[in-house]
């Protein structure tokens, strides 16, 4: 496809109709980054296609741009509802982001997901739903440290 032969640098999905589904997860597959403008849209009826297009894209996307402070609260709802369902599978989407690094040409040291009050794991039932991903990569030359509160 022309995708694999020329990767663009990023996808940039607006909307939520199934083209910008079909580019959303073909960029996915391709490990292209992922914008999605009118991110956190929600009509809250999972019946109707665009809004499972909606999440979808949510889902896969690198980057969400909210348009406003309701669509970003939906998002911050999405995102508290996802770390609670995180600790069983902790390990294994670790294991993923450290390989996707890897194919993109960083050298990852380490990343983690932890709670943000005590830098423990997170375990079912916790409360709180504040966590940090604390990740260590190098690119060349260059070591990379950061900590990113989801």
């Amino acid at each position: 496809t022309l995708w694999r032969q020329r990767p663009p640098a990023a996808v940039i999905v607006p909307g939520d109709v199934d083209g910008a589904l079909a580019a959303a997860l073909a960029a996915a597959k391709l490990y292209v980054p992922l914008v999605h403008l009118e991110a956190g849209l929600r009509c809250d009826d999972p019946r109707l296609p665009e809004e499972i297009n909606r999440r979808a894209i949510d889902a896969v996307a690198s980057a969400l741009w909210a348009p406003d402070s309701l669509a970003l609260r939906a998002l911050g709802r999405d995102a508290l509802a996802a770390a609670h369902a995180l600790p069983a599978r902790r390990a294994e989407l670790e294991a993923a982001a450290m390989a996707m690094l890897a194919r993109r040409g960083w050298q990852p040291d380490y990343l983690t997901v932890r709670r943000r009050t005590d830098l423990q794991p997170p375990v079912s039932g916790d409360a709180s739903g504040a966590l940090v991903v604390l990740g260590a990569a190098r690119l060349g030359a260059t070591r990379l440290i950061d900590n990113l509160e989801i």
